[in-house]
């Protein structure tokens, strides 16, 4: 057979080179960079989203304060029924709840010198009187089904939270309460006086309970978490506006079990060694408040 015309053996057929294969690892790479940089893109998107979104609520209290004279959720009933807003029967003062004082109670005595912890009291109308001021977007208007007169509505779940609070713009099971911290100690443990006041905050709900308080899920990650409060605040866990808590439970700031866990740090000699993003940075480990 004339040369020509010769078919090459298996054994002779050219392999890639090494050119060749560095381009097929060049491009390799640059995939693999691309999907990291569209994930890294897209939680940074989530963050402005929250960030934006709680910036959005704290305006929107302000303006209602401005023109009603009062805080949403802590309006009086003569308030409620000058401004044309349905009247839950919790707008009627209790033992452990004043509206028109300015702070977010809830309906739990236990609880009633601590942090509100309560689904259904003030923070729960917070929601209901924002959106019948049109203030926010959506329709949060089953606080007044909540209180009907089979009582409190209770063992919600994710699926029917919806018309009681916002979800949070984060995702991930992640929503925005309102609540109050109104007393001088949390658990038998004094609180700083700075902390008194109304908040919002990010949480996970798994939840409502038998006794319809809410059953809170971390579903922060430290990375995420530490964004945000760099955007709003000092980045300090346990400084200023914005605080971390790793309390899964009832909602409030817990500033006592911030030893050692997986989402911030105390060094045993009290050290503030920061939120957890070298250790656990992908791990929902955290919950934040948003004192306004």
């Amino acid at each position: 057979m004339p040369a020509a015309n010769r078919v090459p053996s298996i054994n002779h057929r050219r392999g890639f080179t090494l050119i060749e294969l560095s381009i097929v690892l060049v491009i390799i790479g640059l995939i693999i960079g691309a999907i990291a940089v569209g994930r890294d893109l897209v939680q940074a998107t989530k963050i402005r989203m929250a960030v934006a979104q709680i910036e959005k609520y704290k305006t929107a209290v302000n303006t209602f304060r401005t023109k009603y004279n009062a805080i949403p959720g802590d309006m009086t009933q003569d308030q409620a029924d000058d401004a044309g807003f349905t009247v839950p029967p919790t707008r009627t003062d209790s033992a452990y709840m004043t509206h028109g004082n300015g702070l977010l109670e809830d309906l739990d005595s236990s609880y009633s010198t601590n942090a509100g912890t309560y689904f259904f009291g003030e923070g729960l109308e917070f929601w209901e009187d924002l959106s019948s001021a049109g203030l926010i977007a959506g329709q949060f208007t089953k606080a007044t089904e909540a209180f009907g007169s089979g009582g409190p509505q209770k063992n919600l779940t994710p699926a029917t939270l919806g018309g009681f609070v916002p979800a949070s713009l984060m995702g991930n099971n992640n929503w925005v309460v309102a609540y109050g911290i109104y007393g001088d100690s949390q658990a038998g443990t004094a609180l700083p006086p700075v902390l008194r006041g109304n908040y919002f905050q990010l949480t996970g709900i798994s939840s409502t309970d038998g006794n319809a308080s809410i059953i809170a899920e971390n579903d922060l990650t430290p990375t995420q978490a530490q964004n945000i409060d760099t955007k709003i605040d000092d980045g300090v866990f346990d400084t200023g506006t914005v605080r971390a808590s790793n309390h899964v439970g009832r909602i409030y700031v817990n500033l006592f079990s911030a030893l050692n866990n997986t989402c911030t740090l105390y060094a045993y000699s009290g050290i503030n060694l920061g939120y957890q993003t070298a250790a656990y940075p992908d791990t929902p480990a955290c919950q934040l408040s948003f004192k306004f």
